[in-house]
């Protein structure tokens, strides 16, 4: 089904091309709105920003020769709300958007939430510790993997996000999704090999849900998206009803600063810490590589840069710049055979901010 919606898409933006329609509204507000939602609105001027820079970045935005299919731009400094840009529709800043593996992250974060409330004792517990009911549908190495190996995706579970594998997951899975991840096989020994995979975060769903006895949207709610007031969301689940790890959330790009903010704040949220600053660190900290990037917990580390970020399919992006005190969110258009706004294309955009801010 994701296919098919994707390629419908290709094909609007094929037919808008061919009829020489305009794909970006060319000039946009990029001034925040105050929409009493916790942010603190900033202006954008030559004190904090090189405006000489500034206004090549926006027109960079809103063309249709360079980051062509960003839909969103929202710019945090030093916690406040400076930049907003919408140029492709405006209603973008008030409809989630799907953030695909951004997900990931906020599984990271309710993991740390977790630990600090003592549901978990800590990442080096084996998942089947919480598990212990889907011990009889696995055997060997698979038995030994621990909270910590799936945070960093080595867990060393044969899975292949590239394939088919999402198909078998929202349409061939015919009892329950967990079940169904714990009978796959092992492609290497647990902890040996990092490579990047839906499975792993898809375990510690439900490794949540058990150490809490919550069902993690609920959890998330109440100890994260209630205390950020982040109220307008979509959690997609399994026709189980288990809530999708690894891919499942739809966020608005203002409430992506907020965990950005959060990050950068090293837990805290106005005077709640809602994680542990000791988390933030531990799970921003180079652990291994992925696809030739530095990973921390679900995060990808920029060491060379001294900056992070979450990462989602097709151009969906929170980049975590401490140096600058900044938050960078890049939401983008999603199409089957198109890649969207690359991680060359982004790094790119934010160097280019990062660079002009004062």
């Amino acid at each position: 089904m994701k296919r098919y919606i994707c390629l419908i898409f290709t094909v609007v933006l094929m037919e808008s091309c061919l009829k020489d329609e305009d794909i970006k509204l060319g000039s946009v507000s990029y001034q925040p709105v105050q929409l009493n939602d916790g942010w603190k609105i900033d202006t954008v001027s030559s004190v904090n920003f090189n405006m000489s820079r500034f206004n090549e970045i926006i027109n960079s935005v809103c063309s249709e020769n360079e980051n062509l299919f960003v839909r969103s731009l929202v710019i945090v400094k030093k916690g406040k709300l400076l930049v907003e840009a919408y140029p492709k529709n405006p209603n973008d800043r008030d409809e989630p958007h799907q953030v695909w593996s951004v997900t990931k992250s906020f599984v990271s974060i309710l993991t740390g939430i977790a630990i600090d409330k003592n549901y978990i004792k800590n990442v080096n517990d084996g998942v089947f510790n919480y598990l212990p009911e889907y011990k009889k549908y696995t055997s060997g190495d698979f038995l030994s993997i621990t909270i910590q190996q799936c945070l960093t995706m080595r867990s060393g579970i044969d899975y292949d996000n590239d394939s088919a594998e999402e198909e078998d997951l929202l349409a061939q899975v015919p009892d329950e999704l967990t079940k169904y991840i714990v009978e796959r096989p092992m492609k290497t020994k647990p902890g040996t090999e990092a490579y990047y995979k839906n499975s792993d975060p898809q375990l510690l769903v439900k490794v949540i849900e058990n150490a809490t006895n919550t069902d993690l949207v609920e959890f998330a709610e109440n100890n994260l998206f209630k205390p950020l007031e982040i109220n307008n969301y979509f959690w997609s689940r399994n026709k189980d009803s288990t809530p999708y790890g690894g891919f499942g959330l739809w966020l608005r790009p203002r409430d992506l600063a907020k965990l950005g903010q959060l990050m950068l704040n090293k837990g805290k949220w106005n005077e709640f810490q809602l994680v542990s600053k000791s988390w933030i660190t531990e799970a921003t900290t180079y652990k291994t590589t992925v696809d030739s990037f530095g990973y921390g917990y679900f995060f990808w580390i920029d060491v060379d840069r001294n900056r992070y970020w979450c990462w989602g399919h097709g151009g969906q992006y929170i980049f975590i710049v401490p140096e600058k005190q900044m938050v960078i969110v890049v939401t983008s258009d999603q199409f089957a055979d198109v890649s969207g706004t690359t991680i060359e294309e982004v790094t790119e955009l934010v160097d280019k901010i990062v660079a002009g801010v004062n």
